[in-house]
Order: C-alpha cells, then structure tokens, then sequence
C-alpha cells in the first residue's frame, strides 16, 4: 500500500501553516485523527522512545510551516507523526525516520487497512560516522 498522497490540503490556523503530505486511509477521512496527530498537545517526541516498540495504528506525514518569533522567518520542517493501538501519539521531525517509515509502509502499508491493523516498529538511535545521533526505526515483530 503507499500512503494516501494529498499535496491540496493546506491548513493555516493561527499564523502556523500545514500540508499533509501523507496519511493512512483511515486518518484521511478522519478530522480528529487528523489533528491528534498535527496539532494535539499530547504528541510527544519519538526521541523519547529510543529502544522502546510501538504498535502504529494511524500515521500522517506533514509539513509545518511556523514563524520566527524573533525575525519573523518561517521555519518549515517535515513532520512524521504516529499513534499507537494504545491511542498514545508520537511524532519526529527525523528524515531518517520519515524515510524508513516510507519504507516499511512499501512491504507493511495494507497491515494498517486491515481491521485492527498495525504496524509493529522499533525506534533506534544510531551515532553518525561525524558522532551526531540520529533516529531511525525498524519493522519490530
């Protein structure tokens, strides 16, 4: 399955702007599921997860656009947000997160179409060879 691509859907509330990029079917034509996982306040970051499993149930890939409260320059960032069969939320603004995600939905994505569909994941934190750590995930059956 690939994501639902939406490259329309364009949300400017409060001077912070979005674009959903992609999305599971479910949360496309869902509005709360939509906002727990851009705007809810109960997302925490993945980071906090390193080494941990979590079961993803909904997913939105989506880019958010935000001022500078300084400069006034807007700061754009691809955000890869998650929640699990639990209801908990996560997100990150990793590309190597974004782009394996991408990667296991290619072998995994129908899982989530499935009645009570998910897809298991691993969060890994790795050491880059300039010793910066970075996140990336694993499928995690």
């Amino acid at each position: 399955m690939r994501p639902t691509q939406y490259t329309y859907l364009y949300l400017n509330r409060g001077g912070n702007a979005m674009k959903i990029l992609a999305t599971d079917t479910n949360t496309a034509n869902d509005k709360v599921l939509t906002y727990k996982l851009t705007r809810s306040p109960e997302v925490v970051k993945l980071s906090t997860l390193a080494g941990q499993r979590i079961d993803v149930t909904h997913y939105c890939i989506y880019e958010d656009e935000k001022p500078d409260r300084k400069t006034g320059e807007i700061n754009t960032a691809i955000i890869t947000a998650f929640m699990s069969r639990e209801g908990e939320l996560f997100a990150s603004n990793s590309a190597t997160v974004r782009e394996e995600w991408e990667n296991i939905l290619e072998i995994f994505g129908e899982d989530l179409d499935k009645e009570g569909g998910y897809i298991p994941v691993r969060i890994i934190e790795g050491m880059s060879k300039n010793q910066r750590k970075f996140l990336t995930l694993t499928y995690g059956a």
